[in-house]
């Protein structure tokens, strides 16, 4: 009987390792810290995070940095070129700081940001994610590479949260001379997502087209 059931629970953990499952675990838990009212990590965690998942990797022509929604994102259906990917789920803008310079070190040519989801659903201050993005956007702006700014999508029951941070993210796009990707209105009317926050494949193909214009 041991055996059976050793043998099934490897069966079992082989199938948990698909992206549907991963993607289905990162709601729950999203689901349970969103009722709880905790983030996934602190920053310096976060910094600690990104140097054990990143460090040794190739450096290549993009780079996208963001929070789960570039983690879990079909990257493959993205771009039909190699890209570097470092979303980490949970993260904040202020959390991005901790790993946006070790990213920049890299030198891509084309740095892809989308986050500001976690500060809009959690209801961050505005002014703690405003000065967060000024940061992060001096950084990115004396790095010199291009850089395309991702909208935070229509999240059900935060519109106002998300048009600040929206507002916020435009403004400093267009003061820096960035590229904007309004994946807001292009999902706006749309269903998007599963459990409203994350986006659905048929989001991700959208941004993907969107994406894909910026790219090149």
């Amino acid at each position: 009987m041991n055996r059976v059931l050793g043998a099934g629970s490897l069966a079992l953990n082989a199938a948990l390792l698909g992206y549907g499952a991963v993607r289905l675990r990162h709601r729950v838990l999203f689901r349970v810290r969103a009722w709880r009212d905790i983030p996934f990590e602190t920053g310096t965690q976060y910094a600690e995070l990104a140097q054990q998942r990143f460090t040794g990797w190739t450096p290549a022509r993009v780079a996208l940095v963001g929070d789960s929604q570039f983690e879990l994102a079909p990257v493959g259906d993205l771009f039909g070129e190699r890209i570097r990917n470092r979303g980490l789920k949970g993260a904040t803008v202020a959390d991005a700081l901790h790993w946006i310079d070790a990213v920049l070190a890299d030198r891509p040519e084309h740095v892809v940001v989308f986050l500001g989801t976690n500060d809009a659903y959690y209801r961050f201050p505005t002014s703690s994610t405003q000065a967060a993005l000024e940061t992060l956007f001096a950084r990115l702006g004396a790095a010199g590479c291009r850089v395309s700014v991702v909208s935070v999508p229509p999240l059900p029951g935060r519109d106002a949260a998300v048009a600040a941070v929206n507002a916020e993210l435009c403004r400093l796009t267009e003061q820096y001379g960035f590229g904007y990707v309004d994946l807001h209105a292009a999902l706006a009317g749309t269903r998007w997502t599963d459990d409203g926050v994350h986006l659905d494949r048929g989001a991700y193909a959208v941004l993907g087209e969107l994406l894909r214009e910026r790219v090149g």
